[in-house]
């Protein structure tokens, strides 16, 4: 659990962009440390943006684990290409695609203010590198530049961005240019 710890350190109730670097074989462990630690422990809520593989996946992990999802909201980018099926009703938002036309477009005229205005707490993107075969750099910083603003200026508000800057240096680039914080995991 050290990545808890590490997270638990870096995070200690303050808000802002965090970009957890953590290598590829780690990241779904990680994944469900922190959202234990954020949903357990803290008692707060919210958004999972699964880009890296389908929020199922997730969802079936977290509740193996004993991790209670009624607090947590699903953005999914790739079920809908994925072939997987969903049944998280009420607590799923699809997006078509993960393809810049699409996934921007759709955040922001679709889910945005659902997604700020129902939640509070957290927004978590699985893994940040995955968008990378789908979009252009200044897309990718379109949306991250969504995803950091969804707090509303709420100083508790974090956007926690999943990734292993060593395999996508320049995503790593963007996020820190937008007030990211490292936490090495």
């Amino acid at each position: 659990m050290a990545s808890a710890a590490a997270f638990r350190e870096a995070a200690s109730g303050a808000g802002g962009v965090l970009v957890l670097d953590v290598k590829c074989t780690q990241m779904t462990r990680v994944l469900v440390d922190i959202l234990r630690h954020l949903i357990t422990e803290r008692e707060e809520a919210g958004v999972v943006f699964s880009v890296d593989r389908p929020s199922a996946f997730l969802s079936r992990l977290l509740e193996h684990q004993g991790i209670p999802q009624d607090r947590l909201l699903y953005l999914d980018a790739v079920t809908n290409i994925s072939g997987e099926s969903f049944d998280q009703e009420g607590k799923l938002e699809l997006f078509s695609s993960p393809f810049c036309v699409n996934l921007f477009s759709e955040f922001v005229s679709c889910h945005s203010e659902k997604v700020a205005g129902g939640r509070k707490g957290f927004v978590v993107v699985d893994n940040l590198g995955a968008l990378r075969p789908y979009m252009t750099n200044p897309c990718v910083e379109r949306i991250v530049g969504a995803l950091t603003t969804l707090g509303g200026g709420d100083a508790g508000f974090k956007s926690i961005f999943v990734m292993d800057k060593g395999s996508t240096p320049e995503l790593y680039d963007i996020v820190m240019r937008l007030g990211g914080r490292e936490v090495p995991l």
